[in-house]
């Protein structure tokens, strides 16, 4: 009877403030040097890492890893090594590898027996290659095949339960956007409705539309972020997203600090992150999390640097913002206003020698 009433309860609780769950994030360090070693070479480190991270987030309980954006591969040789990723449903990669199927799919299956060997949902980015087929495709302008930036997802048994090709790309010919905008969502064992975007697609409706039309409990983005002033951060974009639309998100990222590139997180909704990092230190980390657990006061990963000298910001482009000198002598607070929007901070370092600037 005891157990029926804390059954009863769990139950509830869960209804209540959503999906039970333990979700894993991978901030990824890109292995390998483009400019010497060969596309297999790159291909390689990048899994071995991959494997790794799979294998710690299943030790540790996780029912969900994300992994980020040209995270396997530099996107200088991307298209050379693309696959035609298949319709997601019914088909298995590490099973039919393992039958030696006439499909040729030799990252897909990789990534299918790295979700099945781990019994953990894994969403990862890689590029789809389509046959350039002017009467099924509207952007076919020419060249045998259409390259995708994808998004591709397995079930706990490695069946790939959905694929996604990025709506906004950002730059990053030769590759191409769909057309009309595609929309990819899956269902889990542990209850959530999961949609995925990519990168850039977070500024834009299809992102906001997940929630507003596909009704979805969680979203997973897979990112190679380039922050840039004065407002593009990438963990305060996450964050705001999450809470704006007050479903679950799970963003992966590439750390690269020498681009601005960094930053990853699982966020709670309108509560808050419930981890997170944003650290330019050049290492990868794995950021686990229960999702149906409480909001912590702090929910910086705890090996994230505070401050540190390697970091570029993206320089603006042509965009209004308002910026004010911080003068010590006037006090500590600051507001600065665009019409009837206002942000203000609060700020004290300890020397004011250098510039600091309000954006």
């Amino acid at each position: 009877m005891l157990f029926s009433l804390c059954s009863l309860f769990y139950l509830l609780l869960v209804l209540q403030f959503g999906c039970a769950f333990k979700a894993a994030v991978y901030e990824h360090v890109q292995q390998g040097d483009p400019s010497k070693d060969s596309g297999a070479t790159i291909i390689e480190k990048n899994i071995e890492k991959y494997k790794e991270a799979a294998r710690n987030a299943s030790i540790q309980g996780a029912d969900i890893i994300v992994f980020p954006e040209i995270g396997i591969l530099s996107f200088k040789n991307s298209v050379d090594y693309a696959e035609d990723i298949p319709d997601p449903g019914t088909v298995n990669p590490c099973l039919e590898r393992a039958s030696r199927s006439e499909h040729h799919w030799p990252i897909l299956s990789i990534l299918s027996c790295l979700a099945r060997s781990n019994g953990i949902y894994l969403v990862a980015n890689y590029i789809d290659r389509k046959p350039c087929v002017p009467s099924v495709r509207r952007n076919c302008t020419g060249g045998e095949y259409l390259y995708y930036n994808t998004d591709v997802a397995f079930d706990r048994n490695g069946t790939l339960v959905s694929r996604y090709h990025k709506n906004h790309l950002y730059g990053e010919r030769p590759l191409v956007q769909p057309d009309p905008p595609e929309f990819a969502i899956f269902e889990t064992d542990f209850g959530a409705r999961v949609g995925i975007f990519i990168c850039f697609d977070i500024l834009f409706k299809e992102a906001s539309e997940l929630v507003t039309r596909f009704n979805v409990d969680v979203a997973v983005m897979s990112t190679m972020w380039f922050d840039e002033l004065p407002q593009w951060y990438s963990a305060a974009i996450q964050e705001s997203w999450a809470i704006r639309h007050n479903v679950t998100l799970l963003a992966s990222g590439i750390q690269k600090p020498s681009t601005g590139t960094l930053g990853s997180g699982v966020y709670k909704g309108a509560q808050g992150p419930l981890i997170y990092t944003y650290s330019p230190d050049w290492k990868d980390k794995l950021l686990i999390a229960d999702v149906d657990g409480p909001v912590p006061q702090n929910a910086r990963y705890k090996d994230d640097l505070v401050a540190a000298n390697d970091r570029v910001l993206t320089t603006p482009r042509n965009m209004d913002y308002a910026a004010m000198k911080l003068d010590p002598t006037l006090g500590t607070e600051k507001e600065v206003c665009q019409g009837i929007y206002c942000c203000s901070v609060q700020y004290a370092a300890p020397s004011m020698n250098d510039s600091f600037f309000l954006l």
